[in-house]
C-alpha cells in the first residue's frame, strides 16, 4: 500500500503507524521504493493488487535506482560494515496524535 499511496501522491496512512512491525516496514519500504523511482525519473512499474510478491519489473526498477545512487543498505550488495562493533543509528518517525515523534534505534 505504501507503494500505491506514494505514486498516487497521498500522504502517510496513519493506520500503519500502529500496525504490526512487519506491516509498518513493508508500507514504509513501498513508499521509499516509489519515491526513489519518482525522484530518479524512472517510470514506476505496475504492481497487481492481487500479487503479494514483488514483481520482477519492480526489482529491475530498484536496480536502476541503485545504479544511479549506489546501494542504500549493506545487504543490497552483500557488503557488511568492516567494523563489526559499528553501531548504526536509525531515526524512526511515528505519528502520535498530531505530532511526529522520533525514536532512535540501533
Amino acid at each position: 500500500m505504501g507503494y500505491f499511496d506514494r505514486l498516487a501522491g497521498r500522504g502517510f496512512a496513519s493506520e500503519y503507524a500502529t500496525a504490526i512491525p512487519a506491516w509498518q516496514r513493508n508500507y514504509e519500504s513501498g513508499r521509499l521504493w516509489a519515491t526513489g523511482m519518482l525522484e530518479a525519473g524512472i517510470e514506476a512499474p505496475e504492481w497487481p493488487t492481487c500479487n503479494n510478491r514483488v514483481p520482477q519489473e519492480i526489482h529491475n526498477a530498484l536496480a536502476e535506482v541503485r545504479s544511479l545512487i549506489g546501494p542504500s543498505r549493506p545487504e543490497d550488495e552483500g557488503v557488511q560494515p568492516e567494523d563489526p562493533d559499528l553501531v548504526v543509528l536509525v531515526v524512526v518517525p511515528r505519528l502520535v496524535g498530531r505530532r511526529i515523534v522520533e525514536r532512535v534505534a540501533a
